[in-house]
């Protein structure tokens, strides 16, 4: 998996995740650029690329490529995200909204006055707004926004939208996350989409996306009047449509061809299921990994599946790392673990690796070298949480080893 970033010192970094994390700097980000640094990274590690089993990038142009002949990964959280964005920007009334969520949050997130709802919020802008301070113009352009219908209506509909979504993107980037649940997931925040797409087009003022709208109305009319700048009927309409939008571009990305090797590894996320494949699974799966013989593969299974029957009830959780580890035969099945072990769902790793560099290089630390950055992300992220008193003190006595020191430390 790779992706790309800036840090700090507003330097171009790329992160490059094989079993371990490493980081190297980008002088442009074009794909040729692209290409040689994440060879010459693997050159330096004396890594194979006849050992190569799958790729993982966000789907950026300059990460694609054109020759597959392993399985690329398109990150599914960042599908999700394109899935979204691509429905915002069709509609002016939604990216206005979102907007001034985010000037609400740039007016509250330092503030003393934050609170969570939504009256509260109309208060404190009132407040800001008369006390004529710094932010009074900002208090007092949200207020003009946030008390109109279109907006109240908006914002209700994008609330119950993106709750399922969030959730559902929170769950894609789970370094745990079984890959079985990964399409029933996407289905059922489709459904979701659905049904709030239906409660914009329904004229039972008792569902919860009527009642809520009622609600904010209320607190508002209590300290300032609803400006009615447009049909509540048209604001549905147009929410509507960004919510069908959100589902049409769900189901274009994450298709079934996309899905099609996340549901053929599930399969061997318990016995249960092992036992369950055909040789027509097998095939299915050969296909993404050239280097496997499907015949072979089929052979080893079947033969497996008597040693699978006897594990269920032994508590084994994970076929996968059994077959793995397992020091008897099966050697064309072991090679078909370690294809579908190293096959990402989405690129979460490498944007943690982008969170430690900014934990890492800060205002403070911004002149901190390549070599050392590299050193403390590998630390931070495969060394252990925790260090036992004589591997401080070796620590510290190999610091003070490498030169003189002002201070006296050993």
């Amino acid at each position: 998996m790779a992706d790309e970033s800036t840090n700090i010192k507003n330097v171009c970094e790329m992160t490059i995740i094989i079993r371990f994390v490493t980081d190297c700097e980008l002088s442009g980000t074009n794909a040729e650029t692209i290409t040689e640094t994440i060879d010459r990274e693997l050159k330096k590690r004396e890594l194979d690329y006849s050992k190569l089993i799958s790729l993982g990038f966000d789907g950026a142009a300059n990460f694609s490529g054109t020759h597959r002949e392993i399985p690329y990964i398109h990150c599914r959280a960042h599908l999700l995200s394109l899935a979204l964005t691509s429905a915002r920007n069709k509609y002016v009334s939604i990216k206005r909204t979102l907007q001034l969520v985010k000037d609400i949050y740039k007016l509250f997130h330092k503030s003393a006055k934050l609170k969570e709802c939504y009256k509260s919020i109309i208060l404190a802008c009132e407040h800001i707004h008369t006390d004529g301070a710094d932010l009074a113009s900002l208090a007092g352009g949200i207020l003009l926004e946030i008390t109109q219908s279109s907006f109240l209506i908006t914002l209700v509909v994008l609330d119950e939208a993106l709750g399922a979504v969030n959730n559902l993107s929170k769950i894609l980037q789970k370094e745990n996350l079984q890959l079985s649940s990964v399409p029933v997931l996407i289905s059922s925040s489709i459904d979701h989409l659905k049904n709030v797409s239906a409660q914009c087009s329904s004229n039972d003022e008792n569902n919860s996306i009527h009642k809520c709208i009622n609600t904010l109305k209320k607190y508002v009319s209590n300290s300032r009047k609803i400006v009615e700048n447009e049909n509540k009927i048209k604001s549905l309409k147009e929410a509507k449509k960004c919510v069908d939008t959100m589902i049409e571009q769900m189901q274009l990305r994450f298709n079934e061809k996309s899905l099609e090797i996340i549901k053929l590894s599930a399969l061997f996320e318990s016995f249960e299921s092992l036992i369950t494949i055909t040789e027509e699974d097998v095939l299915k799966i050969c296909l993404y990994f050239p280097s496997l013989e499907p015949a072979d593969v089929w052979i080893d299974l079947n033969s497996f599946k008597y040693v699978a029957n006897s594990l269920i009830d032994e508590n084994v959780n994970n076929p996968l790392l059994y077959i793995y580890k397992a020091n008897f035969g099966y050697k064309n099945l072991k090679k078909l673990a370690e294809c579908l072990m190293c096959v990402p769902v989405s690129t979460a790793t490498a944007e943690r690796s982008f969170s430690t560099m900014n934990r890492i290089m800060n205002k403070i630390r911004n002149r901190m070298g390549q070599e050392t950055l590299q050193s403390c992300m590998k630390i931070s992220t495969e060394g252990p949480s925790e260090l036992d008193e004589d591997t401080v003190n070796e620590v510290i006595d190999l610091y003070a080893r490498q030169k003189q020191r002002r201070i006296l430390l050993i």
